[in-house]
């Protein structure tokens, strides 16, 4: 019964211990810009502005930079 009881421990420590490789933990993240297109103030546009900004980001598509050349 003692062995049992030893291999059942070791198999518990194994388990515990490659948890964090199958279920990684949660972690905080610091969201910031992409240094190459910083982050815009926008504050300061007046709402004839944001409005048209608006409208142009609307109508824009995204480009697949694989097949654009």
């Amino acid at each position: 019964m003692r062995l049992v009881d030893d291999l059942l421990d070791k198999a518990a420590r194994v388990l515990r211990d490659m948890l964090p490789y199958k279920r990684a933990r949660l972690t905080a993240m610091k969201v910031s810009g992409d240094r190459d297109a910083p982050l815009f103030d926008l504050s300061a546009l007046s709402d004839q502005e944001l409005l048209f900004l608006r409208r142009t980001i609307l109508m824009a598509q995204q480009v697949d930079e694989l097949h654009y050349r």
